[in-house]
């Protein structure tokens, strides 16, 4: 446990606050700024996070109106396939000139009528079906290369066999 020493435990002056927070920018870690200010890791993380809330100019702010020409590009664009997610839409409005958070990107590609979410993988086979093939190949190690391709592409039942079992 760390003991807590005087200066830790006073206010810090307005001047040491407002150089404080001009060494934050320069330095990264906590522990440095520690070493060189002499005020706890806390206090600087506390004026860290008030750093951060003064620089977010998307909360709370005018809503960002996009053109109807600009809406027409993305939506060209998401279709002709350059923007596939809701990051790259938001860097080509930036790139643009529009001033936008992610989350406000995905509120507009929903109202351009496109949605975006994580594609998930669905098994192609049962994980019962699975155990039963690996002990059948485990049961039969002594097959060739030209054996195994034999056995895979002889029907529909065997043909999935080597691959990765799922469908995107």
């Amino acid at each position: 446990m760390t003991k807590y020493l005087p200066y830790m435990l006073k206010k810090i002056s307005n001047c040491k606050h407002e150089s404080l927070r001009f060494r934050i920018h320069l330095v990264r870690t906590a522990a440095n700024l520690f070493r060189i200010a002499r005020i706890s890791k806390w206090t600087i993380n506390r004026i860290r996070r008030e750093e951060k809330n003064i620089k977010a100019c998307d909360h709370g702010s005018r809503q960002v109106v996009v053109s109807k020409i600009t809406n027409a590009i993305i939506r060209l664009k998401f279709r002709q396939g350059p923007l596939r997610t809701v990051s790259d839409a938001q860097l080509f409005l930036r790139f643009l000139g529009y001033n936008i958070s992610k989350l406000s990107v995905k509120r507009h590609c929903r109202k351009l009528d496109f949605e975006s979410g994580t594609k998930e993988s669905k098994n192609f086979i049962s994980c019962i079906s699975q155990k039963k093939r690996r002990k059948w190949y485990r049961d039969k190690p002594s097959h060739t290369i030209e054996g195994w391709k034999s056995i895979i592409f002889s029907n529909e039942k065997n043909m999935n066999a080597m691959s990765a079992d799922s469908i995107h």
